[in-house]
């Protein structure tokens, strides 16, 4: 099924794990950076695709799509709205894009500016 860009109504911010180090050359705590804003289709997923989600990704909540993005990995996150989504399940859709099976992680603040 090809995607068109009409369905990617959602709108989802990559998070990156940013490390870094303390004066005295320790890592410091982690921190998410945002990693830009990218159009999507962020869809719960049924009771019927739960059972079969979860066979690649135990803690699957979501099913993401979003346009073609080089480097998304299991080591990102996703924020949309006031969730935030850990990537558990990375498929390439060729041109149409990238299909992320997703587990909700928590709730964040939602920023000021993430009105859309």
């Amino acid at each position: 099924g090809t995607i068109n860009a009409g369905e990617l109504r959602d709108r989802v911010e990559v998070l990156r794990l940013s490390g870094g180090q303390t004066d005295r050359g320790q890592p410091a705590a982690t921190a998410w950076k945002s990693g830009g804003f990218k159009r999507s289709k962020v869809v719960p997923l049924r009771a019927d695709e739960s059972e079969s989600a979860r066979q690649i990704y135990a803690k699957a909540t979501h099913r993401v799509v979003v346009r073609r993005m080089n480097g998304l990995t299991p080591k990102d996150r996703l924020r949309h709205g006031d969730k935030v989504l850990e990537i558990g399940g990375v498929k390439d859709l060729g041109q149409d894009g990238t299909e992320l099976l997703c587990g909700e992680v928590g709730n964040v603040a939602t920023p000021a500016d993430g009105q859309d």
